[in-house]
């Protein structure tokens, strides 16, 4: 370990170690903010988002990215932390078109997507409408159909799910063990979506055009799978797509 690495661990220990109490942070904010300003610097003043919004949810990932840290797994919380920072990408992807959602329902949108983290967070689970509707005092029509307006605008960005920095050997492992945590439809939306075994990468319209089934569906097992993968440690950011070049079905 570098010296600086060793400050690094120091400090998540002693913030370990004293109750990860959020006044404890402070130092290792200190001492990462060179890493968090130059993710912030790609974006800020570049996209519809004010650089407040997109520095809060920097941080947030660099919470989320000390709470889940394991030193026992031998990497560098330098480097941990940084493909927790990356995520604000697919942040910027969601929220950047905002400006031609009309204001009204731009705080809609924003308290609907803060609740579902927060309880994603506590249940281990994406959360369901009614359950939503109950924490936010809305109507689950209501929910259900600003869930759909989201779901749609999502369908035209980049399929993206943390496997980017992975080294190849790792993502042979994920891609050989996923497989058999999937149903048949979920494996030929995943083998569609990768490339993986060699088959050619379908558009996710053409992908519901073969199984019979609504582009929305195929959207819900995508993201099933994403937080399947997630589920095998935090590994980067990358488009999927781009893991393996396209080839011939088999």
């Amino acid at each position: 370990m570098s010296s600086r690495a060793d400050q690094d661990f120091y400090l998540w220990k002693q913030w370990d170690t004293q109750g990860r109490r959020p006044e404890a942070m402070e130092p290792l904010l200190d001492a990462f903010e060179p890493l968090l300003q130059s993710h912030l610097r790609r974006y800020a003043g570049k996209v519809n988002i004010p650089d407040a919004t997109l520095r809060a949810d920097l941080e947030n990932r660099f919470a989320k990215a000390l709470k889940g840290y394991d030193p026992s797994r031998g990497t560098q919380l330098s480097t941990h932390v940084n493909w927790h920072l990356k995520g604000l990408h697919g942040f910027v992807t969601q929220h950047q078109n905002l400006a031609r959602i009309p204001e009204s329902q731009i705080s809609r949108i924003r308290e609907l997507t803060t609740v579902t983290n927060q309880m994603q967070e506590a249940l281990g689970k994406v959360p369901d409408d009614v359950a939503l509707a109950s924490r936010m005092n809305w109507s689950p029509t209501q929910v259900k159909k600003l869930r759909r307006s989201l779901r749609k605008d999502l369908q035209s960005t980049a399929f993206e799910v943390p496997v980017g920095t992975v080294t190849p050997s790792r993502w042979e492992d994920i891609k050989g063990l996923l497989p058999k945590e999937l149903s048949k439809r979920e494996q030929f939306v995943f083998k569609h979506t990768t490339g993986s075994g060699g088959a050619r990468i379908l558009q996710a319209q053409d992908i519901a055009r073969r199984l019979g089934v609504s582009n929305a569906a195929v959207s819900r097992d995508r993201e099933n799978i994403a937080r399947r993968i997630e589920s095998y440690g935090p590994i980067g950011s990358l488009p999927i797509g781009a893991i393996d070049a396209p080839g011939e079905e088999d």
